[in-house]
């Protein structure tokens, strides 16, 4: 049987710190996916963000966590990853990611979109209309934070906001799965409820990439 989630008992982390990029020499495809870092290997259990790659397309702005370092040879897995069906690796970039700010004012988190789309088409010489997969919608997720304008992790994501960083997320449940991803942070720090509730406000993360998940 499947594992259950519920939302009760999470934790969310934001990045508080990111490497200089390094080039990624090698990526084999498959599972497990060995990564090769052309300076320095991350350590085991080190958060890797990948860019600017070209070929493994779907690692763009992906989050990952390392796994089974050999420093000598400078790779490590993607741990829990399958790259499997991916287009070989002509080039790319990786940086270390330290997720240690923890949002302890969240109250609530919800996620919407990532639907996929498919373009329609007809041949003459039939009544059925097909469809074929093209790109799937945006993720956005909403976290609910008791309002405190002067508490510092919500003013690092209105900073965030106002700048247009994209940041690194985890989200970590009580069983240890973790959902890792970017996003573009929207926080505008304004405070919601009136009369006798106490106060939240809504953090707006449009994901930069669709979330991976580790143990």
């Amino acid at each position: 049987m499947a594992d259950i989630y519920v939302p009760a008992g999470s934790k969310i982390f934001i990045q508080s710190a990111i490497t200089a990029a390094q080039n990624v020499t090698a990526l084999t495809i498959g599972k497990p996916s060995v990564a090769t870092a052309q300076t320095t290997a991350p350590a085991n259990g080190d958060y890797i963000a990948f860019s600017n790659m070209v070929g493994p397309s779907q690692l763009n702005d992906g989050l990952v966590k390392a796994a089974n370092i050999n420093g000598a040879a400078k790779t490590f897995e993607l741990k829990d990853q399958d790259t499997t069906g991916y287009s070989a690796l002509v080039s790319g970039q990786m940086q270390i990611v330290t997720l240690g700010t923890e949002l302890t004012t969240a109250s609530e988190f919800s996620f919407s979109g990532g639907a996929q789309q498919f373009a329609e088409y007809k041949v003459l010489s039939e009544t059925t209309k097909r469809k074929i997969p093209t790109e799937t919608d945006g993720i956005e997720t909403q976290v609910k934070v008791l309002w405190d304008p002067m508490d510092p992790v919500q003013m690092r994501l209105r900073q965030a906001s106002d700048t247009r960083q994209k940041l690194a997320m985890k989200i970590q449940y009580p069983n240890g799965l973790e959902m890792l991803f970017f996003g573009y942070i929207g926080f505008s720090g304004t405070p919601e409820g009136s009369g006798s509730e106490v106060h939240t406000s809504t953090v707006s993360i449009t994901q930069a990439s669709a979330p991976r998940y580790t143990k």
